[in-house]
C-alpha cells in the first residue's frame, strides 16, 4: 500500500514525497521564527536616536536618497515612533505606524509561541 503523500510521476519509479502536515508545520514554524529574528533586528534599529538621524542619517543605512519607494521613510518613521514623535513618523511615512504596531504585535505573539511551544518541541526532538 502507498503512502498517502506519494505520488508516481512516470513509469521510471521517480515519485515525488509529499511532506506530511507535520513536517509542513515544523519546517513553517521556522520560517515564521527567522521572520521574528528580523523584524527584532529591524525594531532594534529603530532606537537610534530620531534626532540623530534626521541629522545625520541612519547608520545602518547608504548616505543616497530613495527614488520615492513606497518603503522610502520607513526607518525614519520607525525611529520617529521609538523617540515618541507620532506627528513626524506619519509625516515620513504614512504606513509606518501601521506597520510598526504590526511587527511589535508579531515580535510578541512570536515570543509567546516559542515560551508556550518550546517545551513541547523539546519533547517531540528528543522522542
Amino acid at each position: 500500500m502507498r503512502s498517502p503523500h506519494v505520488t508516481q510521476l512516470n513509469e521510471d519509479n521517480f515519485s515525488l514525497v509529499w511532506p506530511s502536515a507535520a513536517e509542513w508545520w515544523q519546517s513553517i514554524r521556522w520560517v515564521l521564527l527567522v521572520l521574528a529574528v528580523l523584524m527584532a533586528i529591524t525594531l532594534t534599529g529603530s532606537f537610534v536616536p530620531y534626532e540623530r538621524v534626521v541629522r545625520e542619517g541612519h547608520p545602518w543605512l547608504p548616505a543616497r536618497q530613495c527614488s520615492g519607494c513606497p518603503l522610502c521613510g520607513m526607518t525614519r518613521s520607525f525611529c520617529a515612533m521609538s523617540s515618541g514623535h507620532w506627528k513626524e513618523a506619519s509625516e515620513w511615512n504614512r504606513g509606518g505606524p501601521a506597520l510598526y504596531l504590526v511587527f511589535w504585535l508579531w515580535l510578541a505573539l512570536s515570543l509567546l509561541y516559542w515560551a508556550f511551544a518550546l517545551p513541547s518541541f523539546r519533547e517531540n526532538a528528543t522522542n
